[in-house]
């Protein structure tokens, strides 16, 4: 028993196979883009839980720093927050709170721009399977379009009419 296809049935598999192919190619751009996606959100997440860190430990440099002028205070014989005390706990509450906001402004802007980031990713996945559809389409169009027919008869008019171009005329680089 043999097996032997025809040009129909190779054809038909060929374009089945180009089908797959793109449908793969086009998954896994999209796949890509999205894993991309969220890796920028989880990196997004990771610097707001870092900023949390940095704030908590702004704040206990300050409390730490109102304790020790407190107990300063208080060996000298001199009440809490009065006087020169009072001054350096408004420089110390101005540095942390400048220091506060600017963290916040940082950590948000770069969530910013990771986020962005994935979005970008994202769409250039999308962008990539539908180039893999484009290309497959294209594929799919050679495997089945008509050959082109080709006139062997010399002939004068306009080659773009469908007319031959006579012989003549035909470089010797273009062959015989």
């Amino acid at each position: 028993m043999s097996f032997t296809l025809t040009a129909t049935q190779i054809a038909v598999i060929a374009v089945g196979v180009a089908a797959v192919g793109a449908g793969v190619s086009a998954y896994s751009a999209i796949a890509q883009g999205e894993a991309a996606d969220n890796a920028a959100k989880a990196k997004a997440d990771q610097e707001e839980f870092a900023a949390k860190d940095r704030e908590i430990t702004r704040r206990k440099q300050l409390l730490k720093a109102m304790a020790s002028q407190n107990a300063m205070s208080a060996a000298g014989g001199v009440r809490a927050y009065e006087g020169s005390q009072l001054n350096m706990l408004k420089t110390d509450m101005g540095a942390y709170s400048y220091d506060a906001s600017m963290d916040r402004g940082t950590t948000d802007t770069n969530k910013a721009w990771m986020l962005y980031g994935g979005k970008v990713a994202k769409n250039a996945g999308y962008l990539g399977a539908a180039a893999s559809g484009i290309s497959a389409i294209g594929s799919l169009a050679s495997l089945g379009g008509p050959s082109a027919k080709v006139t062997s008869t010399p002939g004068v008019g306009n080659p773009t009419m469908g007319q031959a171009i006579p012989r003549s005329l035909v470089s010797s680089a273009w062959g015989p």
